[in-house]
């Protein structure tokens, strides 16, 4: 069966899997544990990895001074957070590195209540420092899970991200199996497919600000 470059049906990418990792038959690898991985990379490693317009989400959210030290949850469907993230229309820094976030910021002192000028995405939390000390609204840009694949006809988001899907579930497979010269050779090539999703974004971005209004 001939992979249809043009649209990539779950059934397509688990092909290209195959093929990328050697594992070709049933017996090497079931579909079940096959999809696992391809779902795996697709939820919870590729939203991390591009820019993407389809993924991305807007939010907003109330902190105050209630006692939780300046910690919120955020809701099981966002993967990850991205700049900006406003407090009160004030654009504050955005860590995604706990232990350098928290060498600034100790868990284990006490630290006065002001409008915060620094928070970290960590553990599905966002921790805002100094904590607030009134109410404010906080604008965050968020990028989404994308929904399971499941069905053999499923296709992701955007059709044209399957082989970045391929690549990211099959060096995840031969990583898993101590394959690593096999990993790092396809590497290369997630890579690229990665970063040409990444410029169609750019080029979607400065399409939109070329737009004139009216």
């Amino acid at each position: 069966m001939s992979v249809d470059l043009t649209t990539w049906t779950l059934s397509e990418i688990r092909e290209k899997v195959r093929e990328l990792s050697g594992r070709i038959s049933d017996a090497q690898l079931t579909n079940t544990k096959l999809d696992r991985y391809i779902n795996q990379f697709y939820q919870h490693i590729f939203p991390r990895k591009v820019n993407a317009l389809r993924l991305e989400t807007r939010f907003q959210l109330t902190i105050d001074s209630d006692g939780n030290d300046g910690r919120y949850s955020i809701a099981p469907e966002v993967a990850w957070i991205i700049p900006p993230v406003r407090v009160d229309g004030y654009e504050v820094t955005l860590y995604h590195d706990h232990e350098l976030f928290f060498s600034r910021w100790s868990r284990t002192e006490s630290w006065t209540e002001s409008r915060p000028y620094e928070v970290l995405f960590f553990d599905r939390e966002l921790w805002f420092r100094p904590p607030p000390d009134q109410a404010y609204t906080v604008e965050v840009v968020a990028v989404k899970i994308p929904t399971k694949l499941t069905n053999t006809s499923d296709q992701p988001l955007e059709s044209r991200w399957g082989p970045a899907i391929a690549y990211g579930a099959a060096i995840d497979i031969l990583t898993d199996e101590g394959d690593y010269d096999a990993a790092s050779m396809r590497s290369m090539s997630l890579k690229n497919h990665i970063a040409v999703i990444n410029e169609d974004r750019v080029r979607q971005l400065v399409g939109q600000r070329a737009c004139p209004s009216f």
